[in-house]
């Protein structure tokens, strides 16, 4: 689990640089299938 999520980590900081907050949340969730929520609650905790 800790390798998904370094690896999505590294996925949303790479696609920060080129599109907003909210595209890359729901680019990533459905990237990974997860929920946004999930993605929402590593941003909050990794950024």
């Amino acid at each position: 689990m800790d390798l998904l999520i370094d690896l999505i980590i590294k996925f949303i900081k790479i696609l920060l640089i080129f599109y907003p907050e909210n595209d890359v949340i729901s680019l990533t969730s459905q990237h990974f299938n997860v929920s946004e929520d999930f993605i929402r609650s590593i941003m909050n905790n990794k950024f």
